[in-house]
């Protein structure tokens, strides 16, 4: 790599931890100014089943403690500023993980959740992507050359990932809501919790705050 080129992916790899650490201090400033005003009770959701992905530690791991203090049944089914690494379908790892997975993962599912809503004229399915602030941080999705592997910068990889994320949630919710779908599409910003996801960074809050971004409207994904 040239000089020039490596001082161009230098200040880019220091423009995007710019960036993010001022989408993160707007996170917590937002979550001190709506602090009072975040209480949630917690209703019974007794003979209801949550698909919570990432479920076994930090966030989802909280937010499955708190969904079954509400007699819910939960299976347990994102990665962040991870080195350089492809999946064995060739797939750099954080468009794999945050973006492929949970777009194959809805898609299998809808299915199962679209004859739901027949059953009962109350019952409204949702399905719920974990979003983050950290979009407004990808100026768009590459297209040619999705893995960016010859300029990778970690944090660029994650924020083009949520975007796609994000714009798949969108798309979504407007093509059930054109065929008339009870199922509704939802994005939620846990804010900036203290997980694994963070080591390094210094902007955290912990997993009981960022579980209970998800219960605040109850948007979860919930199928019976």
């Amino acid at each position: 790599m040239r000089f020039w080129d490596r001082l161009i992916f230098f200040l880019d790899y220091v423009l995007f931890e710019i960036k993010y650490y001022f989408l993160g201090a707007g996170a917590i400033f937002d979550d001190v100014k709506n602090k009072k005003s975040n209480v949630c009770p917690l209703r019974n959701l007794a003979k209801t089943t949550a698909i919570v992905t990432g479920g076994s530690r930090g966030i989802g791991a909280a937010l499955v403690a708190k969904l079954l203090q509400c007699e819910m049944h939960v299976i347990i089914a994102g990665i962040m500023f991870a080195p350089y690494r492809e999946s064995e379908d060739g797939f750099e790892s954080h468009w794999q993980v945050n973006h492929l997975g949970p777009a194959l993962l809805t898609h299998l599912l809808l299915p199962i959740i679209e004859p739901s809503t027949k059953n009962e004229r109350n019952f409204t399915p949702r399905i719920v992507s974990v979003t983050s602030c950290a979009h407004a941080a990808a100026r768009q999705i590459n297209f040619e050359n999705i893995s960016m592997k010859d300029h990778y910068i970690p944090s660029a990889a994650y924020a083009q990932s949520k975007l796609a994320q994000l714009l798949f949630a969108i798309n979504l919710g407007k093509r059930l809501e054109r065929a008339s779908s009870k199922v509704q599409v939802h994005c939620v910003h846990p804010g900036i919790v203290n997980t694994d996801l963070f080591d390094g960074t210094l902007l955290k809050k912990n997993y009981a705050m960022g579980a209970h971004s998800h219960l605040q409207s109850n948007r979860f994904f919930v199928i019976r």
